[in-house]
């Protein structure tokens, strides 16, 4: 209820001769706002402000008040083709909470860089998930070295820049990444998860950032070091930590059961996030089921 009375208090007083324009970006399904508490702030601003322009924007269907007037963009812009296949299949798995794509008109100069897989399995892995494995976290930091991540040596004249670590994306279920989060301004962690050790070990800059911390002070702080990739370290987090936000590369760690409308979730927003190279550690399970059902390779 502060939080709602603080919201409005503030959207209030910027709003200028009765005019107030607002975007919400990836406001989360209005269904599952428990408590009711984004729905009653657009119903109390409408009320107090009598010239108010407000766009939100959600990859969910469901749960949209009926105040608002719904627009479907379903033009894929900001993904490359080869993540865009991946994240339409999966899609196409839960119709009545997302929009199917269209067709995008614009033919694109290239099909970008093919999804990368891990598999939590075999020899050296460990633990029910792979954010609880070093094998996981080995095998990432391979992959990061193999893209030549953080590289500073000599290019070639037609080589792009590589990636730097801030450039990194590493998403994982949220519950497992609240306890991981970095305490000082050092960058040293409480013990994290063996996934984040094994990065650490192998020399990969990490930092991992829950959606809560010790104060909300700090959360909002941290909040904004992350929007502007502040430091060049790889962020270790969850989709909702980082709202609104993208990376050329994100890795996706499976944190939930295949089937869950959890483990979907978690996997169409981590996708979402994605520009251009896609990495999915996945459990050998779903994706033979998915590679069943639908043609991702």
């Amino acid at each position: 209820e502060d939080s709602l009375r603080a919201a409005l208090n503030t959207l209030t007083s910027s709003a200028r001769d009765g005019h107030l324009y607002v975007i919400m970006d990836e406001a989360n399904p209005f269904a599952w706002d428990v408590n009711g508490s984004r729905r009653r702030l657009i119903e109390e601003l409408s009320a107090i402000v009598p010239q108010l322009s407000l766009w939100t924007a959600s990859v969910y269907i469901v749960g949209i008040p009926t105040c608002l007037k719904e627009e479907p963009l379903t033009i894929p812009l900001r993904c490359a083709p080869a993540v865009h296949r991946e994240l339409d299949a999966l899609i196409r798995m839960q119709t009545k909470l997302i929009h199917l794509y269209s067709r995008s008109s614009a033919p694109l100069p290239s099909d970008g860089p093919k999804v990368i897989r891990v598999t939590h399995q075999g020899q050296g892995h460990a633990g029910t998930w792979p954010l609880q494995c070093v094998q996981c976290g080995a095998e990432v930091a391979g992959v990061l070295r193999q893209l030549r991540v953080g590289s500073t040596g000599p290019r070639g004249k037609r080589h792009p820049p590589p990636l730097q670590y801030r450039d990194v994306f590493v998403l994982a279920h949220n519950s497992d990444v609240l306890s991981d989060y970095i305490k000082d301004t050092e960058n040293t962690s409480s013990q994290g998860s063996d996934f984040v050790q094994a990065l650490r070990s192998a020399g990969i800059p990490v930092c991992v950032f829950g959606k809560k911390e010790e104060d909300i002070d700090s959360f909002v702080k941290r909040s904004g070091d992350v929007a502007v990739a502040r430091d060049d370290v790889t962020m270790v987090t969850h989709y909702d930590a980082v709202t609104g936000l993208e990376r050329k590369l994100v890795v996706y760690l499976q944190g939930r059961v295949q089937g869950s409308l959890a483990e979907f979730i978690d996997r169409v927003c981590a996708m979402a996030r994605c520009t251009t190279q896609l990495v999915m550690v996945e459990l050998p399970q779903l994706r033979e089921s998915l590679a069943h059902d639908f043609d991702l390779d």
